[in-house]
């Protein structure tokens, strides 16, 4: 006898009904733009992050350390302690401040205007945050506060120095640092005539110093100043102390050079001009338009932003090298000549075979190194203009894509409701993301191990689980208290001290 699926009074499988309510619980329950579900989730995410308390590592290693210290000392779970914790952490930090008064030293209220941390206020903020957390959770007090994950989370960690909390700011001093060390090593320690060049002047000697830091972080390298340029041949060590230089050069360039222009380029007001360029240039994506011709458009936009910038660099760096005469004995330049030396101190080519005024030594200290970047930027992009029109390409397709079952089947999860022919928010994302090329499989694996670690064969997360395992964990340090005291009962029912302290208990 064939066996009949069980049906429901409407005459639908159970089957159905449950694949049904299951997609219910994913449907969009608002149609206003940032409104559903998968928007909200992203924009709590990052209003979270946006919110971080920074931190200095010193009141973070407060923050850990203690918590480390009760875990260890009262047999909490790694990273995990009870809210009562919490509490008493910031009444002890309240007590130290309430104590402290208005006791803080002039010098401090002095740094504190100069933008340094009073770290015990900032432990408190912090501590304060962490209670509201716990509020916003109603997490138990027989239950566990995560700190590890709070400490990730919600805070983030800033420089005590206020001056490196800006990435500009820090990149500037970095550099002014390696100038004038440069300064000092070449002409003061050492007195390289072959790089302390000097023309007569107070301090022409280290600015020729400084504009052999230059050149060498840009790479240029005109071989106008060198180790082997002075009246004497290099010895070894000096050959060896040069080689040191090199390398710490490049490393100047490649972390705060980079760092600080970059974070000069890309202010606020410089992004949205250059944001604001492109799209009156280039306009909207019309469905009427087509697209090989909005793709030609957005290539001679960027083309002509690439060459634009290029030879505006180079025109600056002309117009300023026709205000420097050549000392005596030198050739003069022409129109053609400044052209020459320009593009060749741009693309860092540096061939040097060309006579350099000593004058125009003071404008290629900060010209080097800014234009040098800003044209090697441009240059690189022209290589990425390829990957942007196939991103192009990417959102063309995807946003001309309407209801159709290849839409369906290529966006539909495998399994889960493949006889409904439906798409959930969930589903659409993923798939919007792995089509627009933002995310692949590779990036999601790991993702999706960590779920399938957390929900185990349930194939959902649920917080009984960490229940379970808390009172797990509760039941096997009873256990061992009660061994330890039967073991004792010989020595009259009492444990020793130190036992106490191992078992977790004063």
């Amino acid at each position: 006898m064939q066996e009949q699926a069980v049906s429901s009074p409407t005459g639908e499988s159970i089957a159905t009904i449950n694949t049904k309510a299951s997609f219910k619980s994913h449907e969009l329950k608002s149609t206003t733009r940032g409104g559903s579900e998968v928007e909200s989730l992203a924009i709590q995410i990052e209003k979270r992050r946006a919110e971080r308390i920074p931190v200095t590592m010193k009141v973070r290693k407060r923050f850990l350390k203690t918590f480390l210290t009760c875990c260890q000392k009262n047999n909490y779970p790694p990273g995990k302690v009870p809210p009562s914790e919490v509490r008493d952490f910031r009444d002890k930090v309240q007590e130290e401040i309430t104590a402290r008064g208005d006791g803080v030293g002039f010098f401090k209220k002095q740094a504190m205007l100069l933008g340094f941390r009073d770290d015990k206020s900032t432990l408190l903020r912090v501590l304060e945050r962490a209670l509201e957390v716990i509020a916003e959770r109603d997490i138990k007090d027989n239950e566990y506060f995560f700190f590890q994950d709070f400490n990730f989370y919600f805070t983030v960690r800033e420089s005590r120095w206020p001056w490196r909390r800006s990435a500009l700011a820090s990149s500037l001093l970095v550099i002014l640092t390696f100038y004038i060390c440069s300064a000092v090593l070449w002409c003061s320690i050492l007195e390289h005539d072959g790089i302390c060049d000097s023309n007569g002047d107070t301090f022409s000697g280290a600015a020729s110093a400084i504009y052999f830091a230059s050149t060498t972080m840009s790479t240029v390298g005109y071989g106008d100043l060198s180790v082997f340029g002075g009246s004497e041949a290099p010895s070894k060590w000096l050959m060896f102390l040069g080689i040191v230089y090199m390398v710490a050069a490049m490393l100047v360039a490649s972390t705060a050079l980079n760092v600080g222009v970059e974070a000069a380029a890309n202010t606020n007001w410089v992004t949205r001009t250059q944001d604001y360029v492109f799209n009156m240039l280039v306009g909207e994506y019309s469905q009427g338009m087509l697209l090989y011709r909005y793709i030609r458009r957005i290539k001679l936009v960027k083309v002509g932003y690439i060459i634009t910038q290029f030879f505006a660099l180079n025109l600056f760096g002309i117009f300023v090298s026709r205000a420097f005469d050549n000392g005596p004995g030198e050739t003069p330049w022409n129109w053609m000549t400044s052209f020459y030396w320009s593009v060749q101190t741009t693309t860092t080519i540096g061939y040097g075979d060309i006579d350099i005024p000593f004058g125009l030594r003071y404008f290629q200290i900060f010209y080097l190194v800014i234009a040098t970047y800003f044209v090697g930027n441009a240059l690189g992009r022209a290589g990425n203009i390829k990957e942007e029109i196939l991103d192009v390409r990417r959102q063309h397709a995807w946003r001309r894509r309407e209801i159709s079952k290849g839409m369906i089947q290529e966006m539909q999860a495998p399994g889960l409701h493949s006889e409904n022919c439906q798409v959930d928010q969930y589903e659409f994302v993923v798939a919007s993301l792995v089509t627009l090329g933002k995310v692949t499989a590779d990036d999601i694996t790991p993702i999706m191990d960590k779920f399938r670690k957390l929900a185990g064969k349930k194939g959902y997360i649920e917080l009984e689980d960490e229940m379970a395992e808390r009172e797990q964990l509760e039941n096997e340090v009873a256990t061992q208290s009660e061994r330890f005291t039967a073991e004792q009962i010989g020595n009259g029912g009492e444990l020793e001290h130190n036992e106490y302290e191992d078992l977790g208990f004063e």
